[in-house]
């Protein structure tokens, strides 16, 4: 099935007064003529807020349904006995769900044309008044913010979503039967050590081709920055957390954090190994991570095998402000892109290096750069994932929320600037301001042992 340009746009946040949201489609977008938007899940929502939802064949008929998930908690101003910082995260106040919201089916078929037809006799329209809202099915409870789909066994008809459950602090994953009537067939915690759970995206950290004979694919990797495709190969999953439990050995090393003037700050992340899952022995982490784990790997492996966990960096601080006084968290969403187009794969190529990773600070108010750092898994047996070792490249101070980034690489504007280098889009919320960084070869040949 061709879909239409348009706009898919999750409503709905975790403030207060904010809650109530919905799942739209905008038609052409920017266009002060013809913009026109329908609400998929009605007006009457009853307060579930969404943050993300993605297109998905769900029944294997070629219709693209929706797949989202949704959470909702009682107000709080119905329950004076919590302040916010105690209800944010709270599971057992929360309704969570994951949701398929399924394409609407034509009425008819005209015989003579093929065209289908409305029950009216006008040509089928799905976001049509006749046909919204969409029917609303829930899958599975537990997933509420952030997720992506990936083909974990290319042999069955299943697919898989690997969410993060912010409410309740785990990483789970759901595996879909496809049909008629989708439904879970197959559900497990990967994590409950995770802490708030929030980012979750799919990422290829190899540095070579081998992950191509792992019989797993993307379907939608969760990411808006799309380095990886859908049928693309993928070793990996990225997930940031607001807090964790972590193994004393986790927690032992630090790095400070750069500027980018390579002058030395006081914040301090902490770059570590991975742990073989989580451990006995733990310990809180004073502020927010970034998890790698590693997609088990043979047959079924996914469902019975623990997914390693690495610590790529923690230590996430929020900085305090009036205006993020309301369930403040860091670090927000997370992704992967490489420094120029020709390693991207959107040129064609297939040089398999391992991307950079770059960390929206949400309230921390900066954005984070990451650099894959190469390690002898001879000479140094103490870090069992390698491919997850990375180091911070820069941080940019924006002195404003920083919910999100954006990766290009097309020129922007006559600024001075190298071609095919990627653009960074940093938006500064109470500021009013996107911030635009553009990565260049550089003349320091220092790092020329890291690929970079």
């Amino acid at each position: 099935e061709e879909l239409e340009d348009a706009l898919l746009i999750s409503d709905g946040f975790l403030v207060p007064g904010r809650d109530k949201g919905g799942l739209h489609v905008v038609r052409n977008p920017g266009c002060s003529q013809s913009e026109w938007s329908v609400c998929l899940t009605g007006e009457n929502d009853d307060g579930w807020f969404y943050h993300r939802a993605v297109w998905v064949d769900l029944t294997g008929d070629g219709r693209k349904s929706i797949l989202t998930a949704r959470a909702k908690r009682p107000s709080i101003l119905k329950n004076g006995r919590n302040r916010p910082s105690d209800t944010v995260t709270s599971g057992t106040s929360t309704e969570t769900e994951l949701v398929w919201l399924e394409h609407p089916k034509p009425d008819t078929i005209d015989e003579e044309t093929g065209t289908p037809l409305d029950a009216d006799g006008t040509v089928f329209d799905p976001f049509s008044a006749l046909n919204t809202p969409w029917k609303t099915r829930v899958l599975d409870v537990g997933p509420d913010v952030m997720f992506a789909v990936a083909d974990l066994d290319t042999d069955d008809d299943t697919v898989e979503v690997i969410a993060s459950q912010f409410f309740s602090r785990k990483l789970s994953l759901s595996s879909i039967q496809r049909g008629a009537e989708p439904y879970v067939s197959f559900r497990r915690i990967i994590d409950d050590k995770c802490g708030a759970a929030f980012g979750a995206i799919l990422a290829n950290l190899d540095d070579s081709g081998s992950i191509v004979a792992q019989n797993r694919r993307v379907v939608d990797a969760g990411s808006t920055v799309t380095t990886l495709r859908s049928g693309d190969a993928f070793s990996h999953l990225l997930v940031t957390s607001h807090e964790c439990s972590l193994a004393e050995s986790e927690a032992s090393a630090s790095n400070s954090f750069f500027s980018t003037d390579g002058t030395e700050v006081n914040d301090e992340i902490t770059m570590e190994t991975d742990n073989y899952g989580v451990v006995p022995e733990e310990c809180s982490i004073d502020g927010g991570s970034l998890f790698a784990y590693r997609i088990p790997v043979g047959k079924d492996a996914w469902k019975t095998d623990p997914w390693i966990r690495t610590v790529v960096a923690c230590g996430f601080q929020v900085k305090p402000q009036l205006s993020n006084a309301i369930n403040p968290g860091a670090p927000g969403f997370c992704y992967t892109f490489y420094p120029k187009k020709d390693d991207s794969g959107l040129s064609g190529s297939s040089s398999w290096k391992r991307p950079l990773i770059a960390v929206a600070g949400d309230c921390a108010e900066s954005a984070y750069i990451f650099r894959p750092v190469n390690v002898d898994q001879e000479a140094d047996r103490s870090h069992r994932d390698s491919s997850a070792r990375y180091a911070l490249m820069a941080e940019i101070k924006c002195g404003a929320t920083v919910g999100s980034v954006a990766i290009g690489y097309d020129d922007f504007l006559p600024a001075d600037q190298e071609s095919g280098y990627a653009k960074i889009y940093l938006p500064c919320y109470e500021k009013d301001k996107i911030l635009v960084f553009a990565m260049g070869s550089g003349d320091d040949d220092s790092d020329e042992s890291d690929d970079w």
